[in-house]
């Protein structure tokens, strides 16, 4: 399966486009820094220079590599700014999602993460509602685009490791695809 990870040389993809390779899918991954997407290419994954606030070029770019499924991984957390990290969430989220959209792409799973749920007891699963009404520096980053509630996640409340279930988990749902 052809699959197109935003955000593939971060902190989460670096860490799952090599499952994804090695599960025999054809990867295309996003980032921003030239020396990462040599580290992409030594993996087995066809890297894709890009900002994903330029719109027009991620759009070309997903309509070049006609993906199947879209995985969402990106953040903008090196420098721990809130903010920017929130923006990225946001317009560049927007952006990815409409260009997948406009490359055809039916298929798109995104991470999640504790700010866009509600707050409460416990832990969050798939039926807890989206924090749409946060307070800054959170708010804008969950929305029912188009009313609809995302279709896919995966769900981490820390880090895990390259080899969990929730990576294994994550390659298994692509393979199901």
């Amino acid at each position: 399966m052809k699959v197109f990870v935003a955000g593939a040389a971060g902190a989460v993809g670096k860490r799952l486009v090599p499952l994804l390779v090695d599960a025999g899918h054809e990867v295309f991954g996003t980032t921003r820094w030239e020396a990462r997407a040599h580290d992409l290419q030594r993996v087995g994954v066809r890297p894709v220079l890009l900002d994903v606030y330029d719109a027009p070029a991620l759009t070309r770019a997903l309509l070049e590599a006609r993906p199947e499924l879209v995985i969402h991984q990106l953040t903008d957390l090196t420098r721990l700014d809130f903010a920017a990290n929130a923006r990225v969430r946001t317009e560049g989220s927007r952006n990815l999602v409409d260009a997948a959209q406009a490359a055809g792409v039916r298929r798109m799973v995104t991470q999640s993460f504790w700010g866009v749920y509600v707050p409460g007891e416990g832990l969050a699963d798939e039926e807890t509602p989206l924090y749409v009404d946060a307070p800054a520096p959170w708010d804008g980053v969950a929305s029912r685009r188009g009313g609809r509630r995302p279709t896919g996640g995966s769900r981490r409340t820390r880090r895990s490791g390259a080899r969990s279930s929730t990576w294994r988990r994550i390659v298994r749902s692509v393979r199901g695809s």
